[in-house]
């Protein structure tokens, strides 16, 4: 019921297993993978066969009432109810491509966010947590996590101040067609008084997947008021294309670009990050740069801070040694993080200079 898969297709999965030891500090993988990858490199899984998987039903509706009733005990308050009704529906419309569709979206089950206390001057990161938005979230993705997205599903039904904004409907299109990834979403939220007014979502991602560990993708985020006169700035739209090239066995380069539209800001409205890495198993060597401009502005995005350049640079080297003092691994390492304005002024950066001992027993010392 979790996985999508096609019938006719091949019975022939691929799969690994991996096994952790702590007495021995070991970490034993069903199909061997190089010791600088973990479990999540599927190019090296193995291949498991004869599997016979039962038919999958491809329609889901999930409705919904709900209700309450408040009575006050002291006199000449009047008894005053609420309520709601409301579904979802889930239909695949081939078995890796799913359709989503909502009618007066309810999260009330929803874990509530732990509480941050913010102590500088950049935005808090809260990671999403309706599973509406989390399924298939990979398909929507763009940008460096935690820093700059294109796209962040919480600008969607949570208001400015943390508030539920309520969603009339939407839909969601999601999954693989003709070996393309592909992520469509819209959304309608209804207008509340004071806080913010009604707004149209949408949002179409795709990307294909291309040999040695490469792909290439575009994205297309839209804010559109409705329901009332526009709000000056309000109407947004956010453009971007991303890829990644891998270079043989270990390494690759990847980055993207991406442009923002917005009514009364114009000029240094782009972002854009490019890097380079080799991962082997005795050298991790990896270099980037990021630039932010002024008014760069993705309001379905999330951007924690702007105007800046960005260089950085990793460099580790793994050593074994065959018998001293016990030990496993060396891991000597250096790196940096900087960040500039574009009139060349230092903001702040960050130089870390470490090496990691660790012992076959387990023991490490930083």
């Amino acid at each position: 019921s979790t996985l999508r898969y096609d019938r006719k297709a091949t019975r022939a999965w691929g799969m690994n297993f991996q096994r952790n030891i702590r007495r021995r500090n070991e970490r034993a993988f069903w199909s061997p993978l190089p010791r600088q990858f973990n479990l999540l490199r599927l190019s090296q899984a193995g291949t498991l066969g004869g599997l016979e998987p039962p038919r999958q039903r491809n329609l889901q509706i999930l409705p919904y009432v709900r209700g309450d009733v408040t009575e006050a005990a002291a006199a000449g308050v009047e008894r005053t109810s609420d309520g709601d009704v409301g579904g979802d529906l889930k239909w695949s419309v081939t078995p890796s491509l799913t359709l989503d569709a909502t009618v007066n979206t309810d999260f009330a089950q929803v874990e509530a966010d732990e509480q941050q206390i913010n102590l500088d001057r950049f935005n808090l990161f809260y990671p999403e947590k309706r599973p509406f938005f989390l399924e298939n979230a990979g398909f929507f993705t763009m940008g460096s996590p935690g820093e700059v997205e294109m796209f962040f599903s919480r600008r969607i039904g949570i208001g400015p101040n943390g508030g539920v904004v309520p969603i009339l409907a939407g839909g969601r299109l999601s999954g693989k067609a003709g070996g393309v990834d592909v992520g469509l979403l819209n959304r309608q939220t209804r207008a509340v008084d004071d806080v913010v007014p009604g707004n149209n979502f949408t949002v179409a991602r795709v990307s294909r997947e291309l040999p040695n560990r490469s792909r290439v993708g575009a994205i297309f985020v839209n804010r559109a008021v409705t329901g009332q006169e526009v709000v000056s700035g309000a109407n947004n739209q956010t453009y971007g294309a991303d890829g990644k090239w891998g270079i043989g066995r270990y390494s690759s380069i990847e980055g993207y670009v991406a442009k923002t539209t917005t009514p009364g800001l114009s000029g240094r409205d782009y972002a854009f990050n490019v890097s380079a890495e080799h991962d082997s198993p005795t050298w991790l060597l990896s270099a980037g740069y990021r630039e932010v401009g002024n008014n760069f502005n993705p309001t379905v995005g999330f951007l924690r801070r702007h105007d800046y350049r960005r260089p950085s640079a990793l460099v580790m080297y793994r050593w074994r040694p065959e018998d001293l003092l016990g030990l496993l691994e060396l891991r000597p390492h250096a790196n940096y993080t900087g960040y500039w304005r574009p009139d060349g002024f230092y903001e702040s950066g960050k130089l870390h200079v470490d090496n990691h001992w660790e012992w076959r027993s387990g023991w490490e010392l930083h």
